[in-house]
């Protein structure tokens, strides 16, 4: 999971990077948003915003929408800390836990099977490649513009 994240970040920045660079889109703060739901929240706004992207961003955001609810699942996956239990079947379980806490004073806690880790997996996969793809084709447009 963390390396489809790793892969869609990896365009996202790519599509961010060039915006910032286009002078439509100077008044967007931060110009480089940091954290994946900021970086998310940008690509949405690109959809909004008058400038070049807006046209490819109106086929990104429905793909942005579909990505956004893994991403308390990729919180967890790359911050939290895991414990591995067995089921009587010997079937793994996974349990994540974030140490911070909540304003209720709660940690959180996420359980996974491996079918159910396996399952969202193959959900988070079809929208990485086809937001990735996409986020790709952009970039790929832009450098045939500059040739």
């Amino acid at each position: 999971m963390i390396d489809l994240f790793a892969q869609v970040e990896y365009a996202i920045n790519a599509v961010l990077v060039h915006a910032a660079a286009l002078p439509e889109y100077k008044t967007l703060k931060p110009a480089f948003p940091r954290l994946l739901g900021q970086k998310l929240e940008r690509l949405r706004q690109l959809k909004t915003e008058a400038g070049p992207l807006r046209s490819h961003a109106n086929g990104v955001a429905p793909l942005v929408d579909k990505l956004a609810p893994f991403e308390d699942l990729r919180h967890f996956m790359a911050h939290g800390i895991v414990e591995v239990a067995l089921k009587q079947s010997g079937e793994p379980i996974y349990v994540f836990r974030i140490s911070c806490t909540s304003s209720d004073g709660t940690g959180s806690t996420l359980t996974l099977t491996r079918p159910d880790a396996q399952s969202r997996t193959a959900r988070l996969a079809g929208t990485v490649r086809a937001l990735a793809s996409k986020l790709d084709a952009i970039m790929d447009g832009k450098k045939n513009r500059r040739n």
